[in-house]
């Protein structure tokens, strides 16, 4: 707290090199806390004059507190300055595959065979294998991927593997030039660019998922700065 409201203060000032240093104190205690992220982004863009620097230091404070709406205002209102846009790329999933109460050891795949059409959506029945990799986490392979907890749900690496598999799948069915629709089409992309990750943590995340994020955050923080700044800031730097 000291160094984040001792540069809080020198921003206060107009103190900008003041303010970088306290802000970079606070981070150096706690990264993973938006505030100073927050608070350096700010005192950038009214004195700096470096929306790149804002950026970068705005998409920092969500890499830190993904789930957090605070740590998402910094960027939204940079990119309104800028005239950029943040949106993520849209992969529009098949719901999840459920227990049949009624049934011991029975999941309901769930499956849509309207999506899964290819008549109508070229490489749609690749969704098939979404739903059974993600069934087969809940018939043990959570167990075996995370044996130190007793419940099951929805994991990172559940998500990665079904999306995955679609992903391959495509690849291997599709050729090169074929018409795909958005979700796939981005689905392959972030796949292709090793960001498959970074989109199921950041963008499509659920309460079972942000579990993992912080382990993840730990070994791959800068691929997180990558895919948020590549992938969902579209634009800015206005003359």
């Amino acid at each position: 707290e000291a160094p984040l409201y001792a540069g809080d203060t020198a921003y206060a000032q107009k103190d900008l090199a003041g303010a970088a240093k306290g802000f970079e104190k606070a981070i150096a205690i706690d990264a993973n806390r938006s505030a100073a992220y927050l608070y350096w982004g700010d005192a950038i863009m009214r004195y700096g004059n470096d929306p790149a620097a804002a950026k970068a230091r705005f998409i920092d404070a969500v890499v830190a507190e993904p789930y957090s709406k605070t740590a998402w205002q910094g960027i939204a209102q940079w990119a309104q300055s800028q005239k950029a846009v943040v949106q993520a790329p849209v992969i529009d999933r098949p719901p999840a595959p459920v227990a049949d109460p009624k049934k011991a050891n029975s999941i309901d795949l769930n499956i849509d065979p309207e999506k899964t059409d290819e008549t109508k959506h070229p490489g749609g029945s690749a969704w098939v294998m979404y739903s059974t990799t993600r069934a087969s986490y809940q018939g043990g392979f959570f167990k075996k991927n995370y044996p130190d907890e007793k419940e099951y749900r929805h994991s990172l690496k559940e998500e990665d593997a079904a999306l995955t598999m679609v992903a391959n799948t495509v690849k291997a069915r599709m050729g090169k030039g074929q018409a795909l629709d958005d979700s796939l089409r981005n689905l392959v992309a972030l796949s292709e660019a090793g960001m498959l990750d970074c989109w199921i943590l950041i963008s499509a995340s659920d309460k079972g998922i942000e579990r993992d994020y912080d382990a993840y955050r730990k070994a791959h923080r800068e691929l997180l700065h990558e895919y948020l700044s590549k992938y969902v800031v579209h634009g800015g730097f206005k003359p």
